[in-house]
């Protein structure tokens, strides 16, 4: 696992960086660039590259400046070990105080360090902290090259990042985190047997030993999606969701194997049984709620129904009645224009003839005969 260490001389720094590559070397040179625009500069960053072509990744951290590239550690890794083994690689090889991980095609609002660096030196009893993100949708041209379509909020119903709701959703990417390396270390790094749900399963642990803060306020990582890509130029929750599904289960079959089994080994499922039942009254519940909610849509849309077929009847009704009062005032036009014909030719017997001329032409045309 040959090593490139651009400055071995530097001191410890605060923040340790650690981004895991493969064979994307235009977004990795923005992830990059997004580190080395953060307002704090006490940091390093580590890059793993996961058995991808090297010369690229040597060539984006070739083009840094010199200060940046200072700061910058490259790992080549021969064989692919897979994302989280990239992970511990990359711990394994940092110095900092707080470790922070940015994927290769994840970028950081210029204030994140600043910010999470700040709020974990004022609050010492919390093992790591959290920022709002978002996720930015983006479509690649036959270069690589992102173009950014849209931008969405993410999780934006939780304000906080605790065990309850981790154990549940992972609702907390791992680009918005900062955590103590020490706690890292405690809650024992990345389980390499995992092809995904690394990030949640290492989260479980994290916040099993404390408390964890949240940053709310505008989002400071961009999480970035790239829903139609494929290969090494995609997102894991889109290429591979099946497996995200599997190790999902297969992390929860193993923490509650862990929890069941007694000190001789033999079961002990009482307490399972129970957050089972617990679990199915919720979920009875839910269906309950759920069915009581569609009745309800339902008797709502059938009175939307007939209020619009009222609504269209009243419509044609009035429409016919229009058509009907507009015949009847034409009826009395007319009748009146005859009327008036027989008092013109009544006029014309009495009047002289150019005096009726010039009354004609002083009517209405309508009514000239």
């Amino acid at each position: 696992m040959p090593m490139t260490l651009f400055d071995s001389t530097h001191q410890s720094p605060r923040v340790s960086v650690l981004m895991r590559t493969r064979n994307r070397p235009v977004l990795l040179a923005r992830a990059v660039a997004s580190v080395h625009n953060q307002t704090f500069t006490d940091y390093e960053l580590i890059i793993v590259n996961d058995a991808g072509e090297r010369r690229p990744v040597e060539h984006v951290i070739a083009s840094l400046p010199d200060a940046e590239r200072r700061r910058t550690r490259f790992i080549h890794k021969e064989e692919s070990t897979g994302m989280e083994a990239a992970t511990n690689t990359a711990f394994a090889a940092s110095r900092g105080e707080f470790i922070a991980i940015l994927d290769d095609d994840d970028t950081w609002d210029p204030e994140f360090l600043q910010t999470t660096v700040s709020h974990l030196d004022a609050h010492p009893e919390q093992v790591a902290v959290a920022t709002r993100a978002d996720v930015v949708v983006e479509s690649l041209d036959d270069e690589g090259r992102p173009t950014e379509l849209e931008r969405q909020p993410f999780a934006s119903q939780w304000s906080s990042w605790n065990l309850v709701d981790i154990l549940a959703k992972n609702y907390i990417p791992i680009n918005s985190e900062l955590v103590r390396a020490d706690a890292a270390r405690r809650a024992g790094g990345w389980d390499e047997s995992l092809q995904t749900q690394g990030d949640w399963d290492f989260s479980l642990r994290l916040l099993s030993l404390g408390p964890s803060g949240f940053i709310s306020g505008e989002p400071l990582a961009h999480w970035h999606h790239r829903r139609s890509a494929t290969g090494d130029a995609g997102n894991s929750i889109f290429v591979a969701a099946q497996d995200h599904l599997a190790d999902n289960m297969s992390v929860r079959d193993r923490y509650l194997r862990e929890a069941v089994s007694r000190a001789d080994g033999s079961p002990d499922l009482g307490l399972a049984l129970q957050v089972a039942s617990y679990y199915q009254r919720l979920l009875d519940e839910s269906r309950r709620e759920a069915d009581s909610l569609h009745e309800a849509l339902a008797r709502i849309s059938a009175h939307l129904e007939n209020r619009i077929d009222a609504l269209e009847e009243s419509a044609n009704r009035s429409a016919e009645e229009s058509r009907t009062s507009l015949e009847g005032v034409h009826t009395r036009l007319t009748d009146l224009g005859g009327t008036i014909s027989a008092l013109n030719d009544a006029v014309a017997a009495l009047a002289p003839r150019s005096v009726f001329k010039r009354a004609v032409h002083a009517l209405p045309r309508p009514w000239r005969r």
